[in-house]
């Protein structure tokens, strides 16, 4: 650690993970383009749908975005509703936040079916603004 920086907590306590690079053709469904949590997210869903996958990584697995979040997870984006609703419409941030909450019970039900021991727990979030402004 370096004094005066944070250190990721992820990155700080998992070995760090070597693959070779690819040399040969490779013949798969799909190729993901990214080792972070959403690249192996997707790599996985791909993968219980019955599709071949290929996890491309320029650097290391998990360990750029993903190395660095704070894990938590959640529907609520600060203010990106209103955001949303002012550029394309109520149906739109309806529909992003649905989507949202979504993804999020996918998470809590795939924890649940895999036995991942990962502490999850489901809490209120909030946003709330100082002044009106």
């Amino acid at each position: 650690m370096v004094l005066g920086r944070a250190a990721s907590y992820w990155l700080e306590s998992t070995p760090q993970t070597v693959y070779p690079s690819l040399t040969d053709d490779l013949h798969v469904d799909v190729v993901v383009v990214g080792g972070g949590i959403a690249g192996l997210s997707t790599a996985w869903e791909l993968v219980e749908a019955g599709r071949s996958v290929a996890v491309v990584e320029a650097d290391q697995i998990a360990a750029s975005v993903t190395g660095h979040t704070t894990a938590k997870v959640s529907s609520l984006h600060t203010l990106i509703y209103t955001e949303i609703r002012e550029s394309s419409g109520r149906a739109a941030a309806r529909l992003y936040a649905r989507s949202q909450q979504q993804a999020i019970e996918r998470l809590t039900a795939i924890t649940e079916r895999l036995d991942i021991d990962c502490d999850l727990e489901r809490l209120p979030s909030y946003t709330y603004v100082e002044s009106p402004e």
